[in-house]
């Protein structure tokens, strides 16, 4: 288990529920683990402090939670370009595109861009990336293939 890193920041985890759940040490994300592969556990941070206890967790009510949105994709591990809008912060990869939502103290909620008529449209997701704040960019490959 040593070698598990968060997925959204790399930071070091702590285990908890007989390691049946896992804490990044740094940005406070959640995750299930299961035969040594780990899934996100969304947390709510108005609810948070009741979860973690009853995960087995002892409170980080008082850590100071980091707003700060991971710097690194969690599939690629490239670079991330951040953008604000609304209150809420969102993430793309600068090499596999994928695009997501900043969850509370900074785990990321995978974005799905479904366009008419489905499958994958590049000017769709350029269009709609760039309403989000990001710029203008045509991917040659599908989301999560690095170009």
């Amino acid at each position: 288990m040593s070698d598990l890193k968060c997925l959204n920041c790399q930071g070091e985890l702590e285990f908890a529920g007989g390691n049946t759940y896992a804490r990044c040490k740094e940005c406070l994300s959640l995750f299930m683990h299961n035969n040594n592969t780990l899934t996100p556990y969304p947390v709510d941070d108005a609810n948070r402090q009741m979860i973690e206890q009853a995960l087995g967790f002892v409170s980080s009510t008082s850590t100071q939670f980091k707003s700060e949105p991971p710097k690194v994709c969690p599939i690629c591990n490239s670079s991330l370009e951040v953008v604000e809008r609304e209150n809420e912060i969102f993430t793309r990869c600068n090499s596999c595109g994928t695009l997501s939502k900043v969850q509370g103290s900074g785990g990321l909620i995978p974005i799905i861009v479904d366009p008419p008529g489905g499958g994958w449209n590049p000017e769709f997701q350029a269009i709609y990336e760039q309403e989000l704040g990001f710029t203008y960019k045509l991917r040659k490959k599908p989301i999560g293939i690095p170009e």
